[in-house]
């Protein structure tokens, strides 16, 4: 088995439960990754592109019958995409899966989806929503729920393009202070807490009484 610019993660491998075989060649240009979560017969630190081109440049020429079993193998594999993606589609339930294919219809094609390590993104979004050019999906490399958003803003400057971000469990709150210039009052009046926007040091006396006051009201 050739994996190239993968890292195994644990929820594509059913937490490591994929069997993989014994003879596997892993290709990465982290050198941190390769073998990391599954054994390798042989590593290879490259980058993708260049690990490629050079292995097949360095092939036979192929066998008179390879493009029949080239079009079976293709077919073969089409055939256990779409097995799997039924399995997800009927998990997703009928309102993500339209929600992801509403996304996938107005959305730049170059334009970044950012997802957050949360269920909505490993539990249908990964699978669902697609990616048509290089550089257009993102996710953290660790496990931690929360920098979703910070990264959507990072795409989303750098590309000015529009970039999706899918997020859940929470982890839009670990980093709301990343949308940079909110107004503070009308956040916290949003969640249903007193505030006072005040312009100056003497008018902060009266809104500061008032918020003492302000239990006793409630």
């Amino acid at each position: 088995m050739l994996a190239v610019g993968t890292r195994f993660q644990q929820y594509p491998t059913a937490e490591w439960s994929l069997p993989l075989p014994h003879k596997l060649i892993h290709v990465d240009v982290d050198p941190s990754v390769v073998g990391r979560n599954y054994p390798v017969a042989q590593s290879v630190v490259a980058d993708a592109e260049a690990a490629l081109r050079a292995l097949t440049a360095s092939l036979p020429d192929p066998a008179p019958d390879i493009h029949r079993a080239r079009s079976e193998h293709l077919c073969a594999g089409r055939e256990a995409a779409e097995g799997a993606l039924s399995v997800i589609v009927a998990n997703a339930g009928p309102d993500h899966t339209s929600i992801c294919t509403t996304i996938n219809r107005h959305r730049p094609r170059d334009g970044a989806v950012v997802r957050d390590a949360t269920v909505p993104a490993y539990v249908w979004g990964e699978s669902l929503l697609s990616v048509w050019e290089p550089r257009t999906s993102i996710r953290s490399t660790a496990a931690g729920i929360g920098p979703g958003l910070p990264l959507a803003i990072g795409a989303a400057l750098a590309t000015r393009r529009h970039a999706v971000l899918l997020q859940g469990d929470g982890g839009f709150m670990l980093s709301v202070g990343e949308l940079a210039t909110p107004d503070f009052a009308a956040l916290a009046k949003s969640f249903g807490a007193g505030s006072h926007h005040v312009r100056s040091a003497a008018a902060f006396e009266s809104a500061f009484v008032d918020a003492l006051a302000y239990l006793g009201r409630r």
